[in-house]
């Protein structure tokens, strides 16, 4: 039987951990402009703000504003990392285990706006969420080129 191995992953765990443990690589800081550089792009492509976390909810990367944004966003950007209070109710929506993106509603006591969480996959394996505000509501089924419908948030 021939065993396959995976491809190594493109964004390991170590790379996420930035100014809490160790300072960045040249590689990881080089890694982190692209990542910015692409959610600039779908930030412009759709016409909402975009921001990437880790699986530990703490900010990578955000687009420049456009709409919309709350105490909770304003939050994570300037301390990056979300405030204590909505993470256990935001993990409660199964946005940890979930392989489709979860639409998390609105959440008047956090002063949170309605959003949607796309989380990022490598073989199973959590590596990024990917925000966008749900405010105005999203179109269900508009789509982009290089877009698959199975990217639509339930």
């Amino acid at each position: 039987m021939v065993r396959h191995r995976r491809p190594a992953c493109p964004a390991t765990d170590s790379s996420t951990r930035f100014g809490k443990c160790r300072n960045p690589t040249a590689f990881e800081v080089a890694q982190l402009g692209r990542l910015q550089a692409l959610v600039d792009d779908l930030a412009r492509a759709i016409g909402r703000s975009v921001e990437v976390d880790n699986p530990q909810l703490e900010l990578l990367c955000a687009s420049a504003q456009t709409g919309p944004i709350d105490q909770v966003r304003i939050d994570a950007i300037i301390d990056r990392a979300p405030p204590p209070g909505p993470v256990p109710w935001m993990l409660d929506r199964n946005i940890a285990a979930s392989s489709r993106p979860v639409r998390l509603p609105a959440y008047p006591g956090f002063g949170m706006l309605p959003r949607i969480c796309f989380p990022i996959r490598w073989y199973g394996q959590l590596l990024r969420y990917l925000w966008l505000f749900d405010e105005p509501p999203a179109p269900p089924r508009r789509h982009g080129p290089g877009i698959p419908g199975r990217c639509r948030p339930r």
